[in-house]
């Protein structure tokens, strides 16, 4: 094995100088498929095709039979755009009859490309901003043999520095009931093994029914919807539970964010707001906050990005049915948790706008503002107030 990844990255190209996988995490790929002899490979996630090539040496050392399907939305090397998708693979290997490049496609691209072809090996290196990873894994499913591997790249990623609001991976890999593991050479690398239909489609409505690391606005609930409802009608082992999934989990993860209905599941309060550029806000609602006659609704906010250029943020709050014209608005510092205190005026309920725009002027990097518990005060008493993550009602 050593020989065969040796001879890879001895033809790894020059231009490739980022955004591929570790030599230690090419063994640990190698060695599995090696050991697993899989017949349909899938890869979400193409970028230059250095891990195309390390899949389908290993593929081919294993002497059988095998095809390599890779997926990935870009027609060009999201680093090189003077390079194809798959540019690298192409450099290592030459063209091979059973490695197909599916470039302008993604992993819903997956059943129509596969038919009723059951994939063994799934390696997913796409979007690493959560929910995406987890909506790969679910367009994977109707084609995912029992017992097949899936390998999840950068289930780490969230802990280097300036990379805290891509969690994808390491979302899936940490709500994952099945089969798991990460091996001591690559923990980089998370190994799941599926063999649970309806334990793995509660686990991703799990996913996606918490925070995301992308804006949860109507223009995203919109494409969610449309992204997923093919999937419905898919006939395949387990239907009943898929058709209970999506009839049930999947509408409450859509309608949850626009309603005051409780979620399935029991999330705390507080929440991560991702504003996507200089200027603009992201606003976030609460619906029918239970503020019980509360006087004061106490709370912190705090610009978690630990990048060098995390600009910080202003937060605005506002009360959109006793003073929907008066905006309370605080200056976030970067990696500075700050408190906030907001007079309810003695109101049961509360329709709470908070607002999160980066400080203009500087980079628009995600400031990553993170929203803390809701404390009630008045009266001479406080109490914190769980608020589910179906009272979010995300717009932009």
């Amino acid at each position: 094995m050593l020989d065969l990844l040796k001879g890879i990255y001895s033809k790894v190209p020059s231009w490739v100088s980022t955004g591929t996988i570790t030599s230690a995490e090419a063994a640990v790929l190698s060695s599995m498929v090696q050991r697993l002899r899989p017949r349909v490979l899938v890869e979400v996630g193409t970028a230059s095709g250095v891990s195309t090539a390390v899949l389908a040496a290993a593929a081919d050392a294993a002497d059988q039979q095998w095809e390599l399907h890779t997926f990935d939305i870009m027609e060009v090397c999201y680093f090189d755009e003077t390079k194809i998708v798959g540019q690298a693979a192409l450099d290592i290997l030459g063209e091979r009859p059973n490695v197909h490049f599916h470039r302008s496609s993604t992993a819903l691209d997956i059943k129509a490309t596969l038919g009723d072809r059951q994939v063994d090996f799934v390696f997913i290196d796409a979007s690493h901003s959560s929910p995406w990873a987890a909506i790969d894994l679910l367009s994977i499913l109707p084609n995912l043999r029992e017992g097949a591997v899936i390998a999840l790249h950068d289930v780490l990623l969230p802990f280097h520095e300036g990379y805290s609001h891509q969690n994808a991976a390491r979302d899936i890999f940490r709500v994952w009931r099945g089969q798991k593991w990460t091996e001591a050479s690559a923990p980089n690398l998370g190994i799941l093994r599926f063999t649970d239909l309806k334990q793995t489609l509660t686990d991703i409505a799990t996913l996606l029914q918490a925070d995301w690391d992308i804006a949860r606005n109507a223009e995203v609930i919109d494409d969610f919807v449309s992204l997923l409802s093919p999937f419905a009608e898919i006939d395949y082992p387990g239907e009943a539970q898929c058709r209970m999934f999506f009839a049930k989990c999947v509408p409450e993860v859509i309608n949850g964010n626009q309603h005051t209905k409780p979620a399935p599941f029991p999330f705390a309060c507080g929440s991560q707001v991702h504003p996507n550029h200089t200027g603009d806000a992201l606003r976030v609602i609460w619906k029918g906050l239970p503020t019980s006659s509360g006087t004061h609704l106490l709370f912190s906010a705090y610009a978690s990005n630990g990048a060098a250029d995390n600009p910080g943020a202003v937060v605005s709050v506002r009360d959109l049915n006793r003073k929907p014209d008066e905006i309370h608005s605080i200056s976030v510092e970067p990696r500075t948790r700050t408190f906030i205190d907001f007079e309810t005026g003695n109101c049961d309920y509360l329709d709470l706008e908070i607002a999160v725009t980066p400080t203009p002027g500087l980079h628009a990097y995600y400031a990553g503002i993170e929203l803390s518990p809701f404390t009630v005060k008045g009266a001479g008493s406080s109490r914190k107030i769980d608020v589910a993550l179906s009272q979010f009602l995300y717009d932009e």
